[in-house]
């Protein structure tokens, strides 16, 4: 327990929980692996997740949390890479586990969402996303090299 300032003792959950081996996980993605920051700061996230749900030293435990999960296989499959990271930074081996990714479609918005971003767009930009919307241009078109609009 710890003391606090009014007297009463606290319970320990209320504390932050720090995780000392984590800033040296975060050297050796970087100094190992040569991760881009952004990378390295996912996979702290990820392991910093787990270790509040489990003990991370036990493997099957780990697994079980994994795949017992509400989250998407995506997401497990993340989880998975990190924990191997994770395995290979304390000095023992992980294979991670594959998980099948379902495709799912892209958003395509309706006639009333893209007439909402127009009338919200700056007035600049609006009649030239009118046109784009009215003449059912496509982006790869807008952006190629060749375009009207590189001559503007």
């Amino acid at each position: 327990m710890f003391p606090s300032l009014s007297g009463f003792k606290s319970h320990p959950h209320h504390h932050k929980k720090t995780y000392p081996k984590i800033v040296d996980f975060a050297l050796f993605l970087k100094k190992k692996h040569r991760l881009m920051d952004s990378t390295i700061e996912s996979k702290v996230r990820r392991i910093k997740r787990l270790a509040k749900k489990v003990n991370l030293w036990n493997v099957e435990e780990v697994k079980d949390v994994i795949t017992l999960s509400p989250w998407r296989n995506s997401y497990k499959e993340l989880m998975e890479y990190a924990y191997c990271d994770w395995c290979e930074f304390q000095g023992f081996k992980h294979k991670p586990r594959s998980y099948y990714r379902k495709e799912t479609l892209p958003y395509i918005p309706i006639g009333k969402d893209i007439d909402h971003l127009i009338a919200g767009i700056n007035k600049k930009y609006a009649p030239l996303l009118q046109l784009l919307k009215e003449s059912g241009w496509r982006s790869r078109s807008f952006n190629s090299r060749n375009s009207v609009f590189n001559n503007l």
